[in-house]
């Protein structure tokens, strides 16, 4: 591609992308088609097989000047390159729109000139054994008034798939009639019913990206968008139940198309549910944030959050999608999220029985406070949330990891959220929460160092160390760091809890004078933001 300058960008064919490209040594002009292949045996085979059409010589049949393969960085995915001529005149697909438009018919004689041409082209090929493979209007290239040629011929390797081809003749006719809402609402409505096999499902980019470039033309309908949403959560959804680590189509025209349609149609509860569920898949393989961010995401999901409050289904879309998108959040603007923080807190506490809800909310809230967006004046209440949840969830172990972390997170900058964890409630000790957690998950190293991370904390607090003692905290550690023995990490965050409690225990005489048994410590005052030394997320 280096020797190539990239001049423009014209309707997806069924295959591939085709670009208008300029060779820079000669100024000549060609049309360079890019198909996405599977995988390099995959792509190596269509290159072999399209090979003899660099040696085709027929004035009816657009030559073919270069092949070549290429790996795309941005999206990860290799492409066979086609380099053919190019030209200006259209094709027989835009006479036949055109004729339309108009309400026409084409001249019969000229029909008859030119299907001749493509007739002794076919001819010709057949004589050679290649089929087109690829023959339709749009492919019939018109270099002047009655002189047509055959461009983009195919090959089996890349027409084998059949189910993909199936899907292609689809969205062909959708581009064929992109103007016609009734045509592209009919062909996704058929796209939804067919099985998985019959949609050859997982898509190449691709065909997304042709698929977005015609719906485009319709977002204010909502019927259509509906139905494209629906087609995406299904092919993106099926692409990561296949495999995983799939990599997940996450360009700007699919962004572009999906926030705009929550801006048109802010009254469908169906769609904004759709489509907050389709940005965590999309940012299910990170660093997506700061993009919705500029695009006022968070802004967005403040606003359904108070508007739909009563609607679970979109509630807890929005939760699971910041649960996505802070995980890798390092340089987005705090002051939308500190908004956005109260609304979380509220839909937790609308929702005390959900547990879905709970997990997403916790770890929601356990991120914000690593970002330093839950403001002091909602420390108990989220705190309150954080036990409350872990008393109705107990199984759920990564409700209770992110609990924990963000119980952790809150003690380090506060002495009464240590107080609160320590006394949840008058004779009723959360202390006693955090050790059945221990008995559920004593053989889980991840939940014990988190319970030893949040324990470290407390420990900081000196007027909070007798109510670890009473509470059976110093029995419980020592138990603790005897059976972790090879977590250097959980053993540092024990040794923390066992020194600070033995040194309460047996206070050294100068240090009972510092002052008077009457006067509480001042709680001390740390920088949400400051480097935690406990903490490791």
């Amino acid at each position: 591609m280096e020797k190539y300058q990239i001049l423009q960008v014209l309707s997806p064919g069924a295959l591939g992308v085709n670009l208008v490209v300029q060779e820079m040594e000669t100024d000549t002009k060609y049309v360079l088609k890019q198909v996405e292949c599977i995988d390099e045996h995959h792509a190596n085979e269509a290159l072999e097989e399209l090979m003899p059409l660099l040696k085709l010589q027929h004035p009816s049949i657009s030559l073919y000047h270069e092949m070549f393969v290429m790996w795309n960085n941005e999206i990860s995915s290799l492409f066979l390159c086609l380099v053919m001529d190019y030209t200006t005149q259209g094709t027989f697909q835009n006479v036949i729109e055109n004729k339309r438009k108009i309400k026409e018919s084409i001249d019969s004689q000229w029909t008859y000139t030119m299907l001749n041409q493509v007739l002794d082209a076919i001819q010709y090929l057949h004589q050679l054994n290649i089929i087109h493979r690829n023959l339709k209007p749009s492919n019939i290239a018109l270099i002047n008034d009655n002189y047509c040629k055959l461009q983009d011929l195919s090959c089996e390797a890349l027409m084998t798939h059949e189910a993909k081809w199936n899907v292609r003749a689809e969205e062909d006719v959708m581009q064929n009639f992109s103007t016609q809402p009734e045509i592209q609402l009919r062909i996704l409505n058929k796209l939804l019913t067919m099985a998985d096999e019959e949609l050859g499902l997982p898509w190449p980019t691709a065909m997304l990206e042709e698929l977005l470039a015609v719906m485009k033309q319709h977002e204010r309908m909502l019927d259509i968008v509906l139905s494209t949403c629906s087609l995406l959560l299904r092919v993106l959804g099926q692409a990561l139940a296949q495999d995983s680590e799939a990599e997940i189509p996450r360009g700007s025209s699919i962004i572009s198309f999906l926030m705009n349609a929550l801006r048109s149609h802010s009254d469908s509860e169906r769609l904004i549910t759709m489509v907050y569920n389709l940005f965590t898949i999309i940012s299910s393989q990170g660093l997506l944030s700061e993009e919705l961010e500029e695009q006022g995401l968070f802004q967005l999901a403040h606003e359904h959050l108070d508007h739909f409050q009563e609607d679970r289904d979109i509630c807890l879309a929005i939760l699971s999608l910041l649960w996505s998108l802070l995980i890798d959040a390092a340089n987005v603007d705090k002051e939308p999220l500190k908004k956005l923080s109260a609304m979380v807190i509220w839909v937790l506490a609308m929702y005390p029985e959900d547990v879905e809800i709970a997990e997403a909310g916790c770890a929601v809230l356990w991120l914000l406070s690593l970002l330093g967006c839950i403001k002091e004046s909602q420390f108990e209440k989220v705190v309150e949330l954080f036990l409350r949840s872990i008393q109705l969830c107990p199984g759920r172990v990564l409700l209770v990891n992110n609990a924990c972390r963000g119980l952790a997170s809150l003690a380090k900058v506060s002495e009464l959220v240590a107080f609160r964890v320590a006394v949840l409630e008058e004779g009723n000790s959360g202390l006693y929460l955090l050790q059945d957690i221990y008995q559920l998950y004593k053989d889980d190293p991840e939940v014990v160092e988190n319970l030893c991370m949040l324990l470290a904390h407390l420990a900081s607090y000196k007027e909070i160390l007798p109510e670890l003692e009473s509470g059976g905290i110093k029995d419980l550690v020592r138990v603790i760091r005897g059976r972790f023995t090879s977590s250097l990490e959980l053993i540092s965050y024990a040794d923390t809890v066992l020194q600070a409690l033995e040194a309460a225990a047996h206070p050294k005489p100068q240090e009972k004078q510092l002052k008077p048994a009457s006067e509480p410590e001042a709680p001390k005052d740390s920088s949400p933001h400051q480097e935690d030394p406990f903490f490791q997320p």
